[in-house]
């Protein structure tokens, strides 16, 4: 069976950015828990409070700690 690739889009220029990270732990999870694991393919994109998006191992390193990552001045 052929899994379906599913974008995850989380962060954000928002007062509600922590919000989002911590639903997107627990939707990336969920979708690669048990039987899901076979049918889900997660690709999360994250975006920094400065509406900068980031590298592929920034976003495992925010979804990880669950904390947004310091954005650069």
């Amino acid at each position: 069976m052929t899994k379906r690739r599913v974008g995850l889009l989380f962060g954000g220029v928002s007062g509600e950015h922590e919000v989002s990270i911590s639903s997107a732990r627990a939707i990336a999870n969920a979708l690669c828990a048990d039987e899901n694991a076979s049918k889900y393919e997660v690709v999360p994109v994250y975006i920094q409070k400065n509406g900068i998006w980031t590298a592929v191992e920034t976003i495992a390193q925010v979804l990880d700690s669950g904390t947004p990552l310091e954005s650069a001045p």
